[in-house]
């Protein structure tokens, strides 16, 4: 499948460090009648630890999702730039959005057939400094 995942931190470009290992999952769950999306862009190879996890409860389709509204999980971390200490917490966007303009399910199938979409939430670092998340997109499929 082709697919784009970018981002800015900070008013950076975020690309994570594995070049051709760089994964992305965009993976649908059902659990006792309710859907769940999971879109992960992720590189972890020795102790080199980078994510962007967004992750909508009740998901429902193409439409917009909101931290406010409890719906929507974000977090980002990127071991290499922002270390996290021994037993800190990896912690959740405070606030947030992702706009999913495009979603077409594939019958039988945990992997949507299409996803597109933006994203940017406010998150805090290893410091407790704001990381501005912003300019997100995913386009998965054809």
């Amino acid at each position: 499948k082709n697919a784009t995942f970018a981002c800015l931190v900070n008013g950076q470009k975020w690309e994570p460090a594995g070049g051709t290992l760089f994964q992305q999952s965009f993976t649908i769950t059902e659990d006792i009648g309710n859907k769940f999306l999971s879109i992960a862009a992720f590189y972890s190879r020795n102790g080199n630890n980078q994510d962007m996890s967004l992750f909508i409860e009740a998901f429902a389709g193409a439409g917009s999702y909101q931290v406010k509204d409890k719906n929507l999980s974000l977090r980002f971390y990127d071991l290499t730039k922002y270390p996290l200490g021994s037993g800190s917490k990896i912690p959740l966007a405070f606030e947030g959005v992702i706009h999913l303009n495009v979603f077409t399910p594939q019958k039988g199938s945990t992997t949507p057939k299409n996803a597109k979409g933006t994203f940017e939430f406010k998150t805090l670092d290893h410091k407790g400094d704001t990381l501005h998340i912003t300019a997100g997109r995913f386009n998965y499929g054809n």
